[in-house]
């Protein structure tokens, strides 16, 4: 999650260092983004399944879990549809949103 989120962060900054108030949008390059278009939205969703399970599936940390999913979940499939009609040469081999081979 961190290392996406530095990714998309670090893009922007770089690309952007021209001193142009420009809105530019890339398709961002990491070994992350091969098959998903929201990497950060995947590890978000991770870390708070990943905190249900050490909480024996607490009814706190299950609710978090679940509502962190329904939230990101649908704005992973947005973004993915908004690079794929943004960019033309948006690479085919990310097929899915946010969870691999299924969304």
């Amino acid at each position: 999650n961190i290392t996406a989120d530095g990714v998309l962060r670090n893009l922007r900054r770089q690309r952007n260092s021209g001193g142009n108030n420009q809105k530019t949008y890339y398709i961002p390059q990491h070994p992350l983004f091969t098959y998903i278009s929201c990497p950060n939205f995947f590890g978000e969703i991770l870390e708070w399944f990943g905190y249900a399970v050490a909480s024996q599936f607490s009814l706190p940390a299950m609710a978090f879990f679940i509502y962190t999913s329904s939230n990101l979940v649908p704005r992973a499939i947005a973004h993915h549809e908004w690079y794929k009609q943004k960019f033309k040469d948006y690479p085919l081999e990310r097929k899915w949103a946010v969870i691999p081979f299924v969304v």
